[in-house]
């Protein structure tokens, strides 16, 4: 009959029981911060909790961070390498709001304490710093109006 010391039996079970913890935290976490660890290591994306239940499309998603503080409404459409963040000193200190239904097409930055209206749609490489009224077309560096949209009366 072999005798073991109680810190040879600890040496050697120590790493299983390690693994064993790990694979439990991964089943017993939710699916929502799964998909998060996904996106945030595997595609470069960054989201808050607070757009897990908003209907947020993300046809190609690849390099977004969204701040923490940030607010999304329903039905937003975020493309690629999209920024949207805050800013933690100066005048215009902190985060964007988003309503309903806006369009962010790639390389956008939104940054700073202003609203994108309803129905907005942000061009390809803007760079907002300043509140986006509703149902207009804004883009270029730093972004301009250059469209109206127009609900269609029937």
């Amino acid at each position: 009959m072999n005798i073991v010391h109680k810190s040879e039996v600890d040496f050697y079970f120590r790493p299983i029981s390690r693994i064993n913890v790990i694979i439990w935290y991964i089943y017993s976490l939710k699916w929502f911060y799964l998909i998060r660890f996904l996106f945030r290591f595997c595609l470069n994306c960054e989201f808050p909790n607070s757009i897990k239940d908003k209907k947020t499309r993300l046809p190609h998603p690849y390099g977004i961070i969204l701040s923490s503080k940030v607010v999304i409404g329903n039905n937003v459409t975020i493309f690629h390498n999209v920024t949207v963040g805050a800013i933690s000193t100066g005048k215009k200190h902190g985060s964007p709001i988003i309503e309903d239904n806006v369009i962010i097409y790639p390389n956008s930055v939104i940054i700073g304490n202003l609203t994108v209206g309803e129905n907005a749609i942000i061009g390809a490489g803007s760079v907002v710093i300043k509140n986006v009224e509703r149902n207009t077309i804004v883009a270029g560096n730093p972004a301009k109006v250059i469209g109206i949209i127009i609900e269609d009366i029937s």
